[in-house]
């Protein structure tokens, strides 16, 4: 006898990238009853539907995932046109508006110190 493939809610929601209850919720619409735990299991034909209502944001998860986003820090060292850019570009007689010049702001914050705090001044020498 042949036992019928079930799947841990865990692993299907990752995998659609969807929550738990998203799933819970789409099930019980279908008259399935399904509990509300990741360890919980469906059935083969659950996860069918499943996977075709939700076929779509696993597409988009793949896509999402191809995308190559810069770091910050890599953005602001390469995108930025520096004093000496502008120089190059009025020696090539292209115009350069003041929008187009700008420096990073690279410098971290100083700290001020205000007062002092004297830890030993409650104490007396015995």
């Amino acid at each position: 006898m042949a036992e019928e493939k079930t799947f841990r809610l865990n692993k299907v929601t990752k995998e659609f990238n969807v929550g738990i209850h998203t799933i819970i919720d789409f099930l019980a619409g279908k008259k399935i009853e399904a509990e509300a735990s990741p360890n919980a299991k469906i059935t083969e034909e659950a996860y069918r539907l499943v996977a075709k209502e939700f076929g779509n944001e696993l597409l988009i998860k793949e896509a999402a995932q191809n995308v190559d986003i810069p770091k910050l820090r890599d953005v602001a060292e390469v995108a930025v046109p520096q004093k000496e850019d502008a120089a190059a570009a009025k020696e090539l007689n292209i115009k350069v508006t003041s929008a187009d010049v700008f420096q990073p702001i690279v410098e971290k914050p100083k700290l001020k110190v205000v007062g002092k705090i004297d830890l030993d001044a409650g104490k007396k020498a015995k």
